[in-house]
């Protein structure tokens, strides 16, 4: 990694730490998204739910 970044030299400009963190977090909620996808589709077919609790910020707003 550092030979092919002083490749670059003084032109190589790395990500920033919030480029980082918004690309893992979309990649994040797009497999978590993907997933439930499978539950839909069972229970388009059992008429059955999956219960969960739901979390909530220190100002009380809901994070799901």
């Amino acid at each position: 990694m550092l030979d092919t970044t002083s490749n670059y030299g003084l032109r190589f400009k790395p990500p920033s730490y919030h480029e980082i963190k918004v690309k893992r977090l979309k990649e994040v909620v797009k497999g978590t998204i993907d997933s439930l996808e499978v539950y839909r589709t069972m229970w388009k077919k059992t008429i059955c739910t999956k219960l969960t609790y739901g979390w909530t910020y220190k100002r009380g707003e809901g994070l799901f």
